[in-house]
């Protein structure tokens, strides 16, 4: 897996570690060569402080881009009200371009499964009908051919992975990326941005003339 250069960090805006299937808000302390210094408030519901050698999870946001990346704990120590915690360089994940296709807000069904964080999924030829026949209902937020937002109702920050039946003018399967899992105010759901990872190229075209279509409509 790809690493992060640390001279990049200074373009991300946000940083969220991964604990318990929860979110926590972090900020970058100091870059060092091979290591940075981060601190997390401990004040924030259910929060538990980093151990050496513990496999820290996390998301870094930029306006450009969004990566999920791994870090191995070199140090971590309470001060105050905060966990100082020494990362490895940052090993990536998942990967994609914010903002790179035109993207448009829309209510529309679709199905969806987290695949198992231990599978080891590359094409969507491997998928078994075991999965499919786990599918959820639910609607999407908005959609570009680079990807959807979407309605989910458990978060599953550990699956790198999800499926997807999309219903627009035909139904459309892909395998994609899981990017963000964010919990919604009412804390009921999450919206939950996915990647396309795999998808017949005729069921791209037919989304990007959908997205076009709507577009010339706001017009």
């Amino acid at each position: 897996m790809d690493r992060l250069a640390l001279k990049n960090l200074s373009l991300f805006e946000q940083m969220q570690f991964i604990i318990n299937n929860e979110l926590y808000d972090g900020k970058i302390l100091k870059k060092y060569d091979e290591c940075l210094a981060i601190k997390v408030h401990i004040l924030q519901n259910n929060y538990t402080p980093f151990q050496v050698n513990d496999n820290a999870k996390y998301i870094l946001v930029s306006e450009s881009e969004a990566l999920r990346c791994n870090s191995r704990v070199l140090g971590s120590k309470i001060e105050g009200n905060y966990n100082i915690v020494l990362l490895e360089t940052p090993e990536i994940i998942n990967k994609i371009e914010r903002r790179q296709s035109p993207r448009i807000k829309i209510v529309k069904d679709i199905e969806y499964y987290f695949l198992p964080s231990k599978a080891e999924i590359k094409s969507i030829s491997e998928i078994s009908s075991t999965y499919y026949s786990k599918l959820k209902k639910s609607f999407t937020i908005d959609l570009s051919i680079g990807g959807v937002s979407l309605v989910t109702y458990e978060s599953n920050l550990d699956s790198r992975n999800a499926i997807i039946t999309l219903h627009l003018d035909e139904d459309i399967n892909a395998l994609c990326n899981v990017i963000r899992v964010e919990q919604n105010t009412n804390n009921c759901n999450y919206k939950t941005a996915l990647q396309f990872k795999e998808i017949d190229n005729s069921k791209l075209r037919l989304i990007n003339d959908f997205v076009n279509r709507k577009l010339r409509l706001k017009k």
